[in-house]
């Protein structure tokens, strides 16, 4: 699945405005060893954002751009969080709905994991439609717990649910 990731990275453009204006900028940034823990200010197009945006998301893409020197890979993340998200949903759903065929438990899962603000920007590098992502998450986790006995993976995998949003945008 990772190739495939990479490789649908490579070959979608991103046109979208704020990928291309800013959150490619930031990566960019990153891929030429800005780190914005050392150097508080850069002035790109868009210092604003740039300097002061989360940048969680970005750091993973501009490892992976940097890996293979190709910016547009790094829209693989996109693809990883949302087939991560179509695994736990058909986890659930077929914890559930055992009974249900085949077909119908994976068709719940995809409507579960593809809304259209995730089918609009997993293409792109926006970043809101990890909100989404996140969330199902933490409803997959709270189910889980719910369903089974606690453990202490479940509260790792919460903390990190919550790193990873507050990483990606402060607003989540």
């Amino acid at each position: 699945f990772m190739v495939v990731s990479l490789l649908f990275g490579v070959i979608t453009m991103d046109f979208s405005w704020d990928g291309n204006m800013y959150h490619q900028e930031i990566i960019a940034w990153l891929m030429n060893g800005w780190n914005p823990f050392s150097i508080a200010e850069i002035t790109p197009n868009h210092t604003l954002w740039t300097n002061h945006y989360a940048k969680a998301l970005e750091t993973v893409s501009a490892t992976i751009c940097t890996t293979f020197n190709n910016i547009e890979i790094g829209k693989a993340v996109n693809y990883v969080l949302l087939f991560s998200s179509g695994l736990l949903a058909y986890y659930c759903v077929d914890n559930r709905f055992h009974n249900l065929k085949l077909w119908k438990r994976l068709a719940i899962a995809l409507v579960i994991t593809c809304n259209p603000v995730v089918i609009s920007q997993v293409f792109t590098f926006y970043i809101d439609f990890a909100k989404y992502i996140y969330l199902l998450w933490t409803l997959f986790l709270i189910y889980k717990i719910s369903t089974t006995e606690r453990s202490t993976q479940e509260s790792l995998l919460l903390v990190g649910i919550i790193i990873l949003a507050i990483g990606t945008k402060f607003n989540i």
